[in-house]
């Protein structure tokens, strides 16, 4: 697997919004909005942790900590995707020219 540009695109944009959170979570005084502003950067990664019933490791875990366990493999991921992405338009190109030709 190689780092594309699409994939540190969608890790940029992951990371922009992540950091945007924080930031906006500084500036709320209700501590359960900046409860949620805080999860919503790695909702989806403790969702799957829920669907393992796996939530224990997050137990007694501060927010800088919850980022990186989340955080790191969901930047993983996104390279990944974003590489499958462009493999994938690749071929649907090659395959494009290849009928061109033929034709």
């Amino acid at each position: 697997m190689r780092i594309t540009k699409t994939g540190m695109v969608l890790c940029s944009l992951y990371l922009i919004a992540s950091l945007g959170c924080v930031v906006w979570a500084q500036f709320i005084s209700d501590p359960k909005g900046k409860h949620i502003i805080l999860q919503m950067p790695v909702v989806l990664q403790h969702g799957l942790l829920l669907a393992f019933d796996a939530t224990h490791i997050l137990r007694n875990m501060s927010w800088a900590g919850m980022y990186l366990v989340l955080g790191v493999p969901m930047l993983g991921s996104l390279i990944l995707v974003g590489s499958l992405a462009e493999s994938s338009v690749s071929r649907i190109r090659s395959g494009a020219s290849a009928l061109n030709k033929s034709l």
